[in-house]
């Protein structure tokens, strides 16, 4: 409903109505329509969370790993986690179940509330500092260099643009549904869009 919606075109009585409880449970649990919207922001960093663990577990061993062993990721290895990263995401949104709390996101993004902050805190910050990690691994930059900023922007967006973007996408490429097929081709992309990441040779720098 608050994605439909927003914030103030919602009212508690709709919510009640919805979620099949009394309208009086809202202050009990939440306090206020704040503190339920509060709350839906940090459940939906918890279902991302949730979806994303196997992945996440995997690469937190693994950077402890190298971390003992005092030997740093080879590009090659970079590469190979960052495409199950991006892959991963683009399994995430194009998916139906990601539709519903992604309309309350897209909602932040444009008139970013505490719950954006919320949210970035949680979930986007982490992850893009993860994607950047390993960017500057394979372009041997900084992470915090303007330049992996901006390519972690522009390659966690070109999988995002399935989702938030998903009328225009679906038109151009004249998809009917994403099946089997369709996915295949997206996890394609993901991992071409990786392969093409290139370290820039001295007179491109």
């Amino acid at each position: 409903v608050f994605g439909r919606q927003g914030f103030d075109g919602t009212s508690t009585r709709e919510l009640a109505e919805e979620a099949g409880a009394n309208l009086q449970a809202i202050k009990y649990y939440f306090g206020d329509k704040k503190g339920l919207y509060l709350a839906a922001a940090e459940h939906i960093v918890e279902l991302v969370r949730a979806n994303n663990a196997d992945m996440s577990a995997r690469l937190s061993a693994r950077f402890t790993e190298a971390g003992k062993a005092n030997r740093a990721l080879s590009a090659a290895e970079a590469r190979a986690m960052l495409t199950d990263i991006i892959q991963t995401l683009a399994a995430l949104y194009v998916g139906r179940e990601s539709e519903q709390w992604s309309r309350f996101m897209m909602r932040e993004q444009m008139a970013p509330t505490e719950a954006f902050d919320r949210i970035y805190a949680g979930l986007m910050k982490p992850g893009m500092e993860t994607v950047g990690r390993l960017l500057s691994i394979i372009l041997r930059k900084p992470p915090e260099s303007e330049h992996v900023r901006l390519l972690v922007l522009s390659l966690i967006g070109s999988v995002l643009m399935f989702r938030m973007a998903n009328a225009t996408a679906m038109t151009h490429l004249g998809w009917k549904r994403v099946g089997p097929r369709e996915m295949e081709s997206i996890r394609k992309l993901a991992a071409d869009l990786v392969a093409a990441i290139t370290v820039p040779t001295r007179t491109e720098g």
